[in-house]
């Protein structure tokens, strides 16, 4: 499972939290939220996470592999 996660950067608040199945279906979602919001796209090589938006933006959106079901399910690489 791939897991798309909106944080509020004044809170904290956790305001969306989406399970996708399927990498493309997933990564197709993170960019929509991103190019709606105008947010630039960065990755994280070490852990194979996309980020959009963070410090200085309303809201930060994550892409990332759920840790518990990865070793059950084999995934595209980021």
């Amino acid at each position: 499972m791939y897991i798309i996660k909106m944080t509020r950067m004044t809170s904290g608040e956790v305001t969306m939290r989406k399970e996708i199945s399927g990498y493309t279906r997933a990564y197709t979602l993170f960019t929509e939220l991103c190019d709606e919001r105008s947010y630039d796209v960065q990755e994280s090589p070490m852990d194979g996470t996309y980020f959009g938006g963070g410090h200085g933006y309303d809201f930060m959106i994550e892409l990332s592999v759920d840790d518990e079901d990865s070793e059950e399910t084999q995934y595209e690489p980021f």
